[in-house]
């Protein structure tokens, strides 16, 4: 913006200045240049620290929209100011499958200063070989994103490709890897005192549904079948695509949710996002003009209502940055507003260091259900096409629980389906905490004909059983694949819940 163009927009004064800033984001979308590459700064771990040159705050017309309001989709539609560049192509042999791995730049959009700017971010699309000759089967397309800091991308874009026989654009947010932008450090994320635009998680999530953008106009893709991916912060951008972005016809959030102030005043150990503002110039607290802007605005629980398509979530059940009360709360608010959601929760899996270690073992049951859900919803395998129903506890009553020392009391909790299915059910159980979801136990059920099943927890009488943390576990194996399905129920919760989150022991 030159001088004469602030002296003006100062000049106006008040109110006006609100004015303005609209007429600011109509006027000069498209008309800023796109920057060169910036040098890779990649991190191992999202509490490593960032270098590189901070945003300084400016006083800029306040910008106070909510939920989709805060996307201009004229210009997120648009597909001729992509500027798709191919850098690099590659062929990667999965199993018996080849995969074209091509390396991408394109343009989308972040806020600088008091107004938007095009930046060149790059991206990694994957999809098999077949497809690139083949015009007249159309792909299904998936658009990735990553957390905080960049993880898997290529890994994720090639075996996704691979599972869903689908095109999958796994993009590099702003400010990370060649892409340009203000990367995702707290004074970036949470600059959201006057206008939310500011934020890193804005721009990433402008950034899904500019992958949207490119993948719609790819020849290889049928525009009427593409989903969103995210993990993490990414998870947050999908659930903000997906209740923003018609075109998005099924979602997978992958350790993420709305609600973050759950977490945040969780007791005795708060989430990280406290720790985050606390990384602020100066430290922000719970109370600050960014937290409370945050809020109001850009997190996921703003969105959830305007949702149509299914969602799956996928989280653990000791998150620290997405508890189990957050994850559950925001399930409950999807099921509100629309139909056909999926909830996986994972005992023993959090946001840091227990995650770190575990997540070779629990990647192909997570990929699992992503595949599942993808091909179900974007109808890329037959094999999917059913719904894997929801288990539900209709009953806990008293029992006995005999052993070595004798009969003690405790419970017998009843499942049931609510509906057959042809996939094959593998396995129903419970997962119990008593430590308020900072542990779990879980027990198999046996079937007791049909679709009813019950299992016995003991050491616990149904009013304890009653005054703890659990969700009932179903997994399912469809005709003829060696996947399995899982879904969780939606967790009980006592009143007055709050949950012992795990602190994240990794070095900052």
């Amino acid at each position: 913006m030159t001088l004469r163009r602030l002296l003006i927009l100062i000049g106006f004064g008040g109110p006006a200045l609100v004015f303005a800033g609209m007429i600011a984001w109509v006027t000069f979308f498209g008309q800023h240049e796109v920057g060169a590459p910036e040098p890779e700064k990649r991190r191992s771990t999202p509490t490593a620290g960032w270098t590189g040159p901070t945003r300084a705050p400016r006083q800029c017309p306040e910008f106070f929209g909510r939920g989709p309001e805060l996307f201009e989709m004229e210009t997120v539609l648009e597909p001729t100011t992509l500027d798709v560049r191919e850098l690099e192509r590659s062929v990667v042999q999965v199993g018996r499958q080849r995969i074209l791995l091509r390396k991408l730049s394109f343009v989308t959009y972040q806020m600088q200063e008091c107004r938007p700017e095009k930046i060149r971010v790059h991206a990694l699309l994957a999809f098999p070989v077949t497809a690139e000759k083949n015009r007249n089967g159309r792909l299904a397309g998936v658009v990735r994103a990553h957390g905080l800091l960049p993880h898997e991308e290529a890994r994720d874009a090639v075996d996704l490709a691979a599972a869903l026989q689908s095109a999958v654009l796994s993009v590099i947010g702003p400010g990370f890897g060649a892409s340009n932008g203000w990367d995702s450090r707290p004074q970036h994320f949470f600059d959201t005192a006057t206008d939310a635009r500011r934020s890193w998680l804005w721009a990433q999530s402008m950034l899904v549904m500019r992958g949207v953008t490119l993948l719609a106009s790819r020849p290889q893709v049928d525009p009427e079948r593409i989903g969103v991916l995210g993990y993490s912060s990414g998870g947050m951008s999908a659930l903000i695509a997906a209740g923003t972005d018609a075109r998005v016809k099924a979602t997978v959030a992958w350790s993420a949710s709305g609600f973050l102030d759950l977490a945040a005043r969780a007791t005795p150990v708060p989430g990280w996002e406290v720790a985050l503002l606390q990384g602020m110039d100066p430290p922000r607290t719970l109370e600050s003009r960014e937290w409370q802007g945050f809020l109001r605005t850009l997190d996921p629980s703003n969105f959830l209502a305007s949702v149509k398509a299914p969602v799956m979530l996928i989280n653990g059940a000791q998150d620290q940055y997405f508890p189990v009360n957050a994850t559950a709360k925001t399930y409950d608010t999807l099921r509100a507003h629309s139909q056909g959601h999926r909830l996986f929760l994972i005992s023993g899996y959090d946001h840091g260091p227990i995650a770190d270690r575990v997540i070779d073992h629990l990647r192909p049951l997570i990929i699992s259900d992503i595949v599942y859900w993808f091909a179900k919803h974007l109808g890329t395998d037959d094999a999917f096409r059913e719904r894997a129903p929801v288990p539900e506890i209709m009953k806990i009553s008293e029992a006995e629980c005999c052993g070595d020392e004798g009969c003690k009391p405790c419970s017998r909790v009843d499942i049931d389906l609510p509906e057959s299915t042809a996939y094959q059910v593998a396995e129903i159980e419970i997962q119990v905490s008593t430590d308020a979801a900072r542990s779990f136990i879980g027990r198999p059920a046996k079937s007791t004909g049909g679709l009813s099943y019950s299992v016995k927890v003991e050491h616990l009488t149904p009013s304890a059983l009653r005054a703890s943390v659990y969700f009932a576990d179903a997994v399912y194996r469809p005709p003829g694949q060696v996947r399995r399905i899982r879904v969780s129920s939606r967790p009980h919760l006592p009143p007055g819940f709050n949950p012992k989150i795990w602190p994240d022991a990794r070095k900052r």
